[in-house]
């Protein structure tokens, strides 16, 4: 079996993102397969020989327009990427108070198996 070139590598990831449903081409400067990969986020299939890390919110365009609504806020003119910076560093302050007690918490009321 030989070693794969630079061609095989984008065709691995040209299917795997048009299995996800992007129209990608086969354009040389591969904008589209960037623009796609942003999109997307690298998950191990097997953690195994890795260290678990859980992601602990997920913030969508969703729940920012729900909050909004609720609130009586305007998102007229508002740039949701920035929404989403501000609440991330509201969230990170926030867990410089709280976050050793929160997992703390978290241990004494987990049940051993």
């Amino acid at each position: 079996m030989s070693t794969p070139d630079c061609t095989d590598v984008c065709e691995i990831i040209h299917t795997g993102l048009r299995r996800l449903g992007f129209d990608i081409t086969d354009a040389e400067d591969h904008t589209d397969m960037l623009e796609a990969l942003a999109k997307c986020k690298l998950v191990i299939e097997h953690p195994e020989d890795k260290e678990k890390v859980w992601p602990l919110w997920n913030l969508t365009e969703e729940t920012i327009r729900a909050i909004a609504r609720e609130k009586g806020l305007s998102l007229t003119g508002k740039d949701f990427d920035e929404i989403a910076r501000q609440t991330k560093k509201g969230i990170d302050a926030a867990l410089d108070f709280v976050w050793e007690e929160a997992i703390e918490n978290a241990i004494k009321n987990t049940k051993a198996d």
